[in-house]
Parts: C-alpha cells; sequence; structure tokens
C-alpha cells in the first residue's frame, strides 16, 4: 500500500505544506475519505478534504496490473455499444484504492500531459491516472482477454453470435477482423481483396495524401506557436506586474496558478498602504498612483510648513533663547528623519 499524497497549503497553514498522514485509499470511521496531519501535540491533527482551499488530492498512478482489469471492462461495454446494448450489463471493477463499488467512472485528459489520462470513481472520488504508453502495451492483451470471456458459454456477452476479432493473413501481413461467427474460406477471399483493393488505394493516393497530411502539420506548428508567443506575453505582462520574477522557474502551464495567486494582491496592497499612509486617505479608492502622488504632496507640505515654523520661532521672544534652542532641535531631528528616509 502506497502512502497518500494529498497536501493542503492556504492562509491558515501559513509557509506550511501539510502532508496527508494515511495510506492511499484511507476511510476514516468518523471523516470517511477525508485528509489528516500527523498528530502533533498540542495541535493534534488537522483535517482537510479535497475541496478545500489551497488543497491537492491524491492521485494514484496506476500500474498494468491495476489498469488490465479496467481496459478489459471498457472493452467489453464498448463492445455492448456496438451492439446497441441500452442497459451496459458487464460491471465495472471496484475502486483500485478503497475496493468499493464504481457506480461511474470519468476519464479526462491532462492539459499539462498530453499522454496523461485521469480517472476519478464516483461515488468514492478517488483519483488516478494512467499513462498512454501503458495501454498501448496492454491492447492486444485486453483484446484476447475479451474474446477468451466472450467465446466461453455463458459468458460476458449476450446469446447468439459473438462479436471477436479473427486474424486474417494478407500477403504475409496479419490483419485483424471484427465480426460475428466463422469465416468461411469465401469470406476469407472477400476480405484480403477488400484489404488488397484499400492497399492499392492508400497507395495511389499517397501524394495527395501527403500534401494534406504536411499541410495539417504546418497548421498545428503555426498553432503552436501562436499560443507559445501569446503565453510569453502573458508571462512578461506578470512581470511587468512585478507577480513574478524573470528567473522564477514557472511553465507555461504555471501561468494560470500564478494569476489565481494574484488575485489577492490588491487586498494585501490596501492593507500595506493602509500601514504607510494617513488612514483617510489610505481607504479613499484603494492603492493607485493617483493616491500615492496625493499623499506625497500632502506630507511635502506638512514637512514644508514645519520648517517655516521653526524658522519663525527664532524670533520669538522667550527667556535665555528657549525658543531658539527648540526650533534648533526641530530642524535638526528633521534633518536626521530625512538622511535616514
Amino acid at each position: 500500500m502506497t502512502d497518500c499524497t494529498a497536501t493542503l497549503k492556504n492562509e491558515l497553514t501559513g509557509t506550511e505544506t501539510l502532508h496527508c498522514d494515511f495510506q492511499a485509499g484511507h476511510v476514516h470511521p468518523e471523516n470517511g475519505t477525508n485528509h489528516a496531519s500527523p498528530n502533533t501535540p498540542p495541535v493534534g491533527r488537522t483535517w482537510w478534504s479535497d475541496t478545500a482551499v489551497g488543497a491537492t488530492p491524491h492521485v494514484h498512478r496506476l500500474t498494468d496490473e491495476e489498469l488490465l482489469p479496467l481496459m478489459v471492462a471498457a472493452e467489453h461495454r464498448n463492445r455492448q455499444r456496438r451492439r446497441e446494448h441500452t442497459v451496459l450489463a458487464y460491471p465495472m471493477p471496484p475502486c483500485t484504492l478503497c475496493q468499493q463499488e464504481v457506480r461511474k467512472q470519468v476519464i479526462s485528459d491532462n492539459p499539462k500531459d498530453m499522454d496523461e489520462r485521469r480517472v476519478v470513481n464516483e461515488p468514492c472520488g478517488h483519483r488516478m491516472t494512467y499513462d498512454l504508453t501503458a495501454a498501448d502495451r496492454l491492447v492486444e492483451q485486453v483484446q484476447r482477454i475479451v474474446d477468451v470471456e466472450q467465446s466461453r458459454p455463458g459468458g460476458a456477452s449476450d446469446t447468439g453470435d459473438q462479436d471477436v476479432c479473427t486474424p486474417l493473413k494478407v500477403d504475409g501481413e496479419t490483419v485483424r477482423v471484427r465480426g460475428t461467427g466463422q469465416l468461411t474460406k469465401e469470406g476469407e477471399e472477400a476480405l484480403t481483396a477488400l484489404v488488397r483493393g484499400a492497399k492499392a488505394k492508400v497507395v495511389a493516393d499517397a501524394p495527395d495524401q501527403v500534401g494534406v497530411l504536411q499541410n495539417r502539420l504546418r497548421l498545428a506548428h503555426k498553432a503552436r506557436r501562436a499560443k507559445e508567443h501569446l503565453l510569453d506575453d502573458i508571462r512578461r505582462a506578470l512581470c511587468d506586474a512585478e507577480l513574478m520574477q524573470d528567473d522564477d522557474p514557472y511553465s507555461h502551464a504555471d501561468l494560470a496558478d500564478v494569476i489565481r495567486q494574484a488575485g489577492d494582491q490588491p487586498r494585501r496592497l490596501r492593507e500595506r498602504l493602509r500601514l504607510l499612509t494617513d488612514e483617510k486617505v489610505a481607504y479613499v479608492t484603494g492603492p493607485n498612483i493617483e493616491l500615492l502622488c496625493e499623499e506625497n504632496i500632502r506630507l511635502k507640505a506638512e514637512v514644508a510648513a514645519a520648517r517655516g515654523f521653526a524658522g519663525e520661532m527664532r524670533e520669538f521672544c522667550s527667556p535665555h533663547g528657549v525658543a531658539a534652542d527648540y526650533a534648533d532641535r526641530l530642524i535638526e531631528t528633521m534633518d536626521r528623519a530625512k538622511e535616514k528616509a
């Protein structure tokens, strides 16, 4: 059993990232599939769900042995769909992580890795991934298993002729033909002629097809370059806004996370401005250039008024020249503050 890889990092955890202390597929008697940090006195455990802010759910990478039954079930159900069955009788295997019944399985692409597929089991909600390379490696084995299971009396398919893949030799090359019933000699000859005709057409149309494919490839590369240029422009805009630095190791796929994290930036700027400026100014419209210029002008006017008053204080009539002494001290204090700033 592997460890659960779920994490939590948000405003409540600060700079610390909490890691789940359980094994993959855990189900707690009271908290269900929620995750928990290690039990650290005096705080204890911190519990969170996969939908919490800043939560990263556990994603299990399926091995070949775990992926095989999923593919076998999918092939059975695909064949039932091709026979236009309204009810898919072949059951999905239980969840790899918790062994609970799977009533629905959602498979989607990973936008960050086009060779990876994501699997979400319902109702348990466990997430898994597998690589298309592993799936391609298991295709032939899956076809053989399903063919054998459906060829048995009372097997997985319905009664009647079985929909199977039959190998056919054509000019030394093996071609798999899908169909029902036994393939007769006349059928083999007809299929051989059909395959040869299809091959001849492909060879005859090859120059045109190559041109079409090259044009599609050129357009795909052009679209990809345009997207990369757009993402580069977005990265430069984020750098100009000081939301990231030029040397930050963010890839194009991470820019969306940077933009989401920047959503809290205005609030933090307003708080910093409130601490640095007069409260009556800081809460007018929030941090902007006009507001800062206004505050700068007001502060300069206050300093000029203080220096002017100190100059007038020198001329005051006071015992033992106390007023002039105070005026000198005020000017010295303001000068020291200016040098430190």
